[in-house]
């Protein structure tokens, strides 16, 4: 199966699901030109230098498991002619496991979530930080929690598989600010906490 995912816009990352004769290699890079003559005549420019693309081939190792090749194993070279220069730019391939942002997402072709677990731990992180830190009123801290933190969590949820784990290690962070705000003990339950009122 192939298939090409068009999403070659400014910054946005390009992934590919290369044929061994890299005819889509070719039909890819014809289409990249076009998007960016296409952007350059309605008045708009590609920032080519912030354009990636991957180049993910699956193979099977020795004992039958899908593996994809690095970008040492296969290398791609995706050439776009600046519309505006005239000059070649070369767009930079990141491998199959560098995780790429895209629109506040990390994602990474190879499935692996873990950079996307840092990223929004890392809002846990700061959010609990600043309520802790801070003189919030109790229904602020709330607000606080419904209005910042849970948005930025949840729009990236869409394309994230996060375990129990580490959910529940989120949620030990998260749980005693909420708890304090509402003015209840630190063993309180986290069921009935989140029950519906």
């Amino acid at each position: 199966v192939q298939q090409i995912l068009a999403q070659f816009v400014d910054d946005l990352a390009t992934i590919c699901n290369f044929s061994p004769n890299h005819s889509i290699l070719d039909q890819t890079n014809h289409n990249i030109q076009l998007h960016a003559d296409l952007v350059n005549v309605t008045g708009g420019m590609l920032v080519l230098d912030k354009c990636k693309v991957y180049y993910v081939e699956f193979f099977f190792d020795s004992d039958g498991n899908p593996k994809i090749y690095s970008k040492q194993d296969r290398p791609c070279n995706i050439i776009v002619r600046d519309p505006l220069s005239g000059k070649m730019v070369p767009i930079r391939q990141l491998d199959p496991s560098t995780p790429h942002k895209n629109l506040g997402y990390l994602l990474v072709p190879d499935g692996d979530q873990t950079a996307m677990f840092e990223l929004i731990l890392g809002h846990v992180q700061d959010w609990q930080s600043k309520v802790t830190n801070s003189i919030l009123w109790p229904h602020e801290v709330i607000r606080s929690y419904k209005t910042v933190l849970v948005p930025q969590v949840r729009y990236r949820l869409a394309a994230t598989s996060l375990s129990y784990e580490q959910c529940d290690f989120m949620m030990k962070l998260i749980y005693p600010e909420l708890l304090h705000a509402d003015q209840l003990p630190s063993t309180f339950p986290r069921a009935s906490a989140s029950a519906p009122h």
